[in-house]
């Protein structure tokens, strides 16, 4: 692989370098230089103007593209990890949903072999277990039929067939069993994220002291605040020591509620898109984990119930969103969309900033946070076909 020169506004951890060149060589980012001169020896890649972000981290997603993780079809994950990375999306964790135990080791299986020789599109890191173990009465989008409480010879089973690639599983602490999951998961080196529970919060903090470390979509299927009995949200949005995820979509939480958020965990708060089935695609019916979908004006909700049922967003819509809305710097919202991330999975040291030393995974975005070009270990493996560049070296967005 040639070394190569990316030209553009350079958003790292520290600010934004304005004119600024990040050189890559073998894989790898070697440097970041100012200014637009380029050692000789360099293919460069001019995005003049455009902001060269870090490769968006999603530790959250069943789908896109009318295809789901749970289904694990190959042909299906990398359909969806090419539409991530048309969207600056380089990591991702495909997330499944509450299903039968038999379908969930297949699922696991399935997407563990994809993992194997996957070189097209988002990279899967690994794979997010959302649920079975999950508190009926914070089910959400959760078919009810298939909750149960923990056990820790499924659980183990559902680890064996994974092989290392169940990086993260959501549960519910409060369930009979839920406290020793904990552990026993977080004792084999997984993320343990507390969700769809109506904890309160000594168990949240007893979930801690197991070895939870991360709260599933803050505000989303959890008790909501209550000022004299303290709960999971409580813990969530007081206890410095938890990370937490956000679906920055203005549904899951309205924008006035997502300033608290950003005033209570900004050191600890990231992004998840949270995506289903029907994202990248239109309005209309859909399925999820058995249940019946239905999409309205871009809203995902279960026909039954009216349940939320996860979103239609992708990561670069959701940092539009917060640029537009809040006065994050450009720089918070790469450590929000990869650096947080990136450290939750403990790889922040390979990969989640544009910093010498890391994978060369790179996302190039224009003023609307629009997908031109993306990068995954130094390979460009999308590029808006429809942008050209001008004879005045700036660049003319197609349609």
């Amino acid at each position: 692989m040639e070394p190569k020169a990316i030209c553009g506004r350079v958003v790292t951890p520290l600010g934004v370098l304005e004119e600024g060149t990040v050189l890559l060589r073998e894989g790898r980012i070697e440097g970041v230089i100012r200014g637009h001169s380029t050692p000789s020896g360099y293919v460069v890649d001019e995005y003049h103007g455009m902001m060269i972000f870090p490769g968006l981290i999603d530790l959250h997603i069943h789908g896109a593209l009318g295809e789901d993780a749970t289904d694990s079809h190959p042909g299906g994950l990398m359909k969806v990890a090419r539409f991530l990375a048309g969207h600056g999306v380089t990591a991702f964790l495909p997330t499944t949903m509450s299903e039968r135990f038999n379908t969930l080791l297949s699922s696991v299986r399935n997407i563990k072999e994809v993992m194997k020789n996957q070189a097209e599109g988002a990279q899967i890191v690994g794979i997010h277990l959302e649920g079975p173990y999950l508190a009926p009465e914070r089910k959400g989008a959760h078919n009810p039929a298939y909750l149960k409480h923990p056990v820790k010879e499924e659980i183990g089973r559902l680890l064996e067939a994974g092989e290392g690639a169940i990086r993260r599983v959501t549960l519910a602490p409060d369930l009979p069993g839920g406290l020793d999951a904990v552990e026993y998961l977080a004792s084999r080196g997984i993320v343990v994220s507390l969700g769809h529970s109506k904890a309160d919060y000594k168990t949240a903090m007893a979930a801690w002291h197991r070895g939870a470390r991360m709260i599933t979509h803050l505000f989303n299927a959890m008790d909501p605040l209550h000022h004299r009995i303290p709960n999971l949200l409580a813990f969530a949005l007081s206890f410095e020591g938890i990370w937490c995820e956000m679906i920055a979509d203005g549904v899951h939480i309205c924008p006035e509620v997502m300033e608290v958020a950003l005033r209570s965990a900004d050191k600890r708060l990231f992004l998840v898109s949270d995506a289903v089935r029907p994202a990248g695609l239109g309005d209309g019916s859909y399925s999820l984990g058995g249940e019946e979908m239905e999409v309205q004006s871009g809203v995902a909700r279960i026909r039954t119930t009216g349940s939320l049922a996860g979103s239609t967003f992708t990561l670069n819509r959701m940092l539009g969103l917060l640029a537009e809305r809040f006065s994050l710097s450009l720089s918070q919202l790469a450590v929000m969309g990869s650096l947080l991330p990136a450290r939750v999975l403990g790889e922040s040291e390979e990969r989640g900033s544009i910093e010498a030393g890391k994978r060369a995974d790179i996302a190039v975005y224009d003023e609307r946070f629009r997908c031109l070009a993306t990068y995954r270990g130094g390979k460009r493996v999308y590029f808006h076909l429809e942008n050209e560049k001008g004879n005045d070296g700036t660049w003319n967005h197609g349609k």
